[in-house]
């Protein structure tokens, strides 16, 4: 549960959550956090896609994670539901595929339980291919999503429907919460700095599966430019996206 202080900007990503904290909310409340669910949805080789006894077991796992989310909401005030990335396993690095497709109904199949009971956001991780990510997960989603909450509002999309923004009432108070897409392509980190400098004043939760050290680049592939971790890394981190905002992460 987050206690009544919050933050201009929280980072989270795959592995990683930082929270620095300064506003006041009027009330307590929880983020309850998913990241890498791909095993637990992931098909077997095929098709016809088998879906043997440790797999039924798997999705039986993250169906029990929403479960404790539905069963704990008001127990706990969850206010908020936000996915690191990697929901999906079949997708890295390539186009949709009949084994992916598979893999986010299983996916969709369990998280669209939340739809009009909890807010939530996705960030794309490398093993969610951009195909099936925004089928699933882009604009059209967001902005029913926001219909079904008084005190949510969907800011839209960078191009590729990748990076999503967010405002919500947590805690009693307005904050922006912005999903990043793994190696993030230039567009959308522009998109981010726009809805950032637009909404300075509010405090700020950036949701992504691997921190980025520049457009299409994460910092385990910053060996082809080094700068570019050394200019994003330590109480910097994530400075280009805060656009002025003070970020303390990593």
């Amino acid at each position: 549960m987050v206690p009544r202080s919050a933050i201009p900007v929280l980072l989270l990503a795959a592995g990683l959550i930082a929270a620095p904290a300064r506003a006041e909310p009027a009330r307590d409340f929880t983020i309850a956090i998913f990241g890498d669910t791909q095993k637990m949805v992931r098909a077997v080789e095929g098709p016809p896609f088998t879906f043997p006894l440790i797999e039924r077991n798997r999705v039986r796992r993250f169906a029990a994670m929403i479960d404790w989310v539905l069963a704990q909401r008001r127990a706990r005030n969850i206010e908020l539901v936000l996915h690191v990335g990697d929901a999906i396993n079949a997708g890295v690095d390539g186009p949709e595929t009949p084994r992916s497709a598979e893999e986010w109904a299983r996916f969709d199949a369990q998280w669209r339980r939340l739809d009009g009971v909890v807010p939530y956001l996705i960030a794309r991780g490398n093993h969610d291919d951009p195909t099936g990510f925004v089928r699933y997960y882009g604009r059209e989603r967001f902005a029913r999503l926001a219909e079904r909450f008084d005190d949510l509002e969907y800011l839209g999309s960078a191009p590729a429907q990748d990076g999503h923004v967010l405002q919500l009432d947590l805690g009693g108070q307005p904050a922006l919460i912005v999903s990043v897409s793994c190696n993030p392509p230039a567009e959308e980190l522009a998109f981010v700095h726009e809805q950032l400098r637009a909404h300075a004043g509010l405090p700020a939760i950036l949701v992504t599966h691997i921190l980025t050290a520049g457009p299409g680049v994460h910092l385990r592939s910053t060996s082809k430019i080094p700068g570019a971790a050394r200019t994003h890394r330590g109480p910097t981190c994530g400075r280009s996206w805060c656009a002025g905002t003070p970020a303390r992460s990593c």
